[in-house]
């Protein structure tokens, strides 16, 4: 390929990927206690999707809100999937309503709970009037089961909401608010909220609890005239295998393996690319190409913060660089660089990516010259003691080498024919002591190998230059990324 641009022309078709899609609505209100009790609000309905197709661009994420007290919680909508806010609690004169999972009942005349709607929650529970003593609301519904019924001794509890793992770690959504309590004699205790984030019931007056933010969970029902809970917020959660799909939008984190997507308010989820014809390290960021993280990534820079003098690790270890010298382009078909253009611009890594014991390794480097043939310039090196395992274009007509030292002996491993680094490039080395094989790659195309055993495996320490004020072997250019692995890629990873 003549440009590493071409990895993604002729897009003409709209590609599909598929993601792990959990949505929960807003849990509905409490009810308002203007006699004695109010009900639980229902948790926020949910819907739950272990394979969901979606298409590259952008697909409008909407997060309900809680419903305030008396008032069922908002939906919350991802593509085709609607999960239904939460039904409020019952009180005097008011039903408890439909929702997600519905309201729970208001004691007067042991008023039912409402239903829940199919597959996304369940029905509140009713409430129960001693006619003299005690008196308690139903508990709302709850994702995972029904609100509890109140008794002469304990208003409803919430209905249990529904774990999943979809964020990294077990966590339990659309819990449903607990019932109110009041007495003029005897006592009873109001209801607890669902697990799930449902609020506590009030009890003789005392503040009801709201739901629990970006949970769903329903509000605690309210009594002796003070008002319900507010219901939580919804949340809706997108999961992949890190590197299967490329994407933004949220908050976004990876836990196990995946790549993790969390709207606690209305956005846009925006697949960018998915992997095509092999490329699984390269994918669309804001209109330009850069290197992905992924599990087997130990640090990835891609150059674009475009001002300061730190240079970020994408790959979420940590492993961040320190700017000596250089300047930030703002140029060419990835827009944002790091510029070096003497032996006084390099970066040195603060906490080196060690490598050290590992069988195997990549190095990838995207960069530019202002020169065809470049004479003798370093962009990226890994020095530890006495072995180096660095990727640099020689002084050898421009062509690019990989090379080991061990003691004082440099194993090289060049291109047959030099590029004109005066057009961005993309060159790849990878190492494995298992097989054994080294691989040079340029612009996707392995170009070199041979099958030498002994390959040091030191930190990557520098990029930029051979050392500080090290003239002559600088890289008078742009360096767009550098990526450095803990596995020796593949060719379809690479192409």
């Amino acid at each position: 390929m003549s440009d590493i641009s071409d990895l993604y022309r002729n897009r003409a078709t709209r590609a599909l990927a598929h993601v792990r899609v959990l949505v929960v609505a807003g849990g509905g209100g409490g009810g308002k206690a203007p006699d004695r009790t109010g009900g639980g609000g229902g948790g926020g309905g949910v819907l739950h999707e272990a394979s969901y197709t979606v298409g590259e661009g952008a697909t409008v994420v909407s997060v309900g809100t809680g419903g305030l007290p008396d008032e069922n919680g908002g939906n919350s909508v991802f593509a085709t999937l609607t999960a239904i806010g939460g039904g409020h609690g019952g009180k005097k004169d008011v039903v408890p309503s439909i929702g997600g999972s519905g309201g729970g009942g208001f004691h007067g005349g042991n008023q039912a709970g409402a239903v829940g709607t199919a597959d996304q929650g369940h029905a509140g529970g009713a409430g129960y009037d001693s006619g003299a003593t005690t008196f308690g609301a139903g508990g709302g519904g709850g994702a995972g089961g029904d609100g509890a019924t109140a008794t002469i001794t304990d208003a409803g509890d919430g209905g249990v909401g529904l774990a999943y793992d979809i964020s990294g770690s077990s966590v339990y959504y659309a819990g449903g608010g607990g019932g109110g309590a009041n007495r003029i004699s005897g006592d009873i205790t109001a209801g607890a909220g669902g697990n799930g984030g449902g609020g506590n019931g009030s009890q003789y007056g005392a503040a009801a609890t709201n739901g629990t933010p970006a949970t769903g969970g329903g509000g605690g029902g309210g009594s002796d005239g003070v008002d319900g809970g507010t219901g939580g917020n919804g949340v809706v959660i997108i999961s992949y295998m890190t590197g299967s799909v490329y994407a933004i939008g949220g908050i976004v984190t990876q836990a196990g393996g995946n790549t993790i997507h969390t709207f606690a308010s209305n956005g846009s989820f925006v697949v960018l690319s998915m992997p095509k014809r092999g490329l699984n390290p390269l994918a669309v960021q804001g209109g330009s190409i850069r290197l992905q993280s992924d599990a087997n990534a130990l640090a990835v820079y891609n150059c674009d913060e475009g001002a300061g003098t730190v240079l970020g690790d994408k790959s979420l270890n940590g492993r961040h660089g320190l700017i000596s010298g250089c300047s930030w382009g703002t140029t060419g078909p990835w827009g944002k660089s790091l510029v070096i253009s003497t032996g006084n611009n390099y970066v040195t890594i603060t906490a080196p990516s060690r490598l050290g014991g590992l069988a195997a390794a990549t190095i990838e480097v995207v960069a530019v010259n202002v020169a065809a043939s470049p004479t003798e310039s370093l962009y990226a090196e890994s020095l530890d003691n006495t072995c180096a395992f660095r990727l640099w274009v020689s002084g050898d007509g421009g062509k690019p080498q990989f090379e080991c030292l061990i003691g004082d002996t440099w194993y090289s491993l060049t291109a047959p024919s030099p590029i004109d680094c005066r057009n961005p490039f993309y060159v790849a080395a990878t190492m494995d002591s298992a097989v054994p094989s080294r691989v040079l790659y340029v612009n996707g195309s392995a170009v070199a190998n041979d099958t030498d055993t002994q390959r040091p495996t030191p930190n990557l320490s520098r990029i930029g230059t051979l050392q500080p004020n090290f003239t002559g072997y600088e890289w008078n250019g742009s360096i767009f990324m550098v990526r450095l692995s803990s596995v020796a890629r593949t060719a379809a990873e690479i192409r």
